[in-house]
């Protein structure tokens, strides 16, 4: 099998730090890197997109609030969960309680079904 040059420890790579100032060169440069990344989780992004000409393409949208809406209701899925591996009630209600637990963990409001 043939190791690849990103790997830690391949000769390559440590030929390449062993010249005068590349390993202080890449160490500026992932810094950098982890600068900018740093930077954009914090401001994703408040001003508007522009294209080449400078018209606006995308402009960012405030904070909304957002709701989802199941498409079962409560008991539906209670009773979904008691069905076959097999049958298709028991895998949407399987999937409704994933995206369920994934928005109570982003903060989201969850709105089951209307009967």
């Amino acid at each position: 099998m043939v190791s690849a040059p990103e790997k830690e420890g391949h000769p390559l790579i440590e030929e390449k730090l062993k010249e005068p100032g590349e390993a202080a060169r890449i160490e500026s440069q992932e810094q950098a890197v982890e600068g900018y990344l740093d930077k954009i989780e914090r401001d994703p992004g408040s001003e508007p997109v522009t294209d080449d000409s400078g018209q606006v393409v995308l402009t960012p949208s405030g904070s909304q609030q957002v709701t989802i809406t199941l498409p079962l209701a409560e008991d539906e899925i209670k009773h979904g969960l008691h069905h076959k591996i097999v049958d298709a009630i028991y895998w949407l209600a399987v999937w409704c309680i994933r995206i369920a637990k994934k928005a109570a963990l982003a903060g989201i409001r969850v709105v089951y079904r209307q009967k």
